[in-house]
């Protein structure tokens, strides 16, 4: 399992930055603002940050959709779980698309090697150990999950919010 998977390939959750990141538009602005500027590119310029500004949260709350798609799909799924053995503990992981992590999967300790008298290849057909394993899994998952739909309700009361306001 490498670091790029199609279940964690997005096309807009990444755009929007995060705590350590601004996000690649502002990052694009700040790049391509030059006090040296002609005239066109100045306008194209003040076009694009405008639409940026006043699109902010709708593309955030696309990127967080998107975060929970590729999020619930694995969930629901789980077919691509890994299991390994290290330091006497077996370990399961599976691709799973978090924002501000690099490597994009999720990873349990499901248990001691002691509990498990069997070879990686003999458990990962281990239909009890691997019901264990997605149970460890997908708890993990639902606490990242969950704390994104309440980013995903923030954000959507912000934008209500603002629709009030300019009413």
């Amino acid at each position: 399992m490498g670091r790029v998977n199609k279940r964690t390939k997005c096309a807009f959750a990444d755009l929007t930055g995060s705590e350590r990141e601004a996000s690649t538009y502002d990052q694009f602005l700040k790049f391509n603002n030059s006090k040296e500027s002609s005239l066109a590119l100045k306008g194209y310029l003040k076009e694009y940050k405008l639409f940026i500004d006043s699109n902010r949260l709708e593309i955030e709350r696309i990127g967080i959709i998107e975060e929970l798609i590729m999020q619930m799909r694995v969930y629901e799924i789980m077919d691509n779980i890994k299991i390994s053995n290290i330091r006497n503990y077996i370990y399961a992981r599976c691709p799973f698309y978090r924002k501000d992590i690099k490597t994009k999967d999720v990873r349990v300790i499901v248990d001691s090697t002691d509990i498990w008298n069997l070879s990686m290849d003999e458990l990962s057909t281990n239909e009890e150990f691997m019901n264990k394993a997605k149970k460890e899994l997908r708890e993990k998952m639902n606490v990242v999950i969950l704390n994104n739909m309440v980013r995903l309700q923030e954000i959507e009361n912000r934008i209500k919010s603002e629709i009030t306001v300019d009413a």
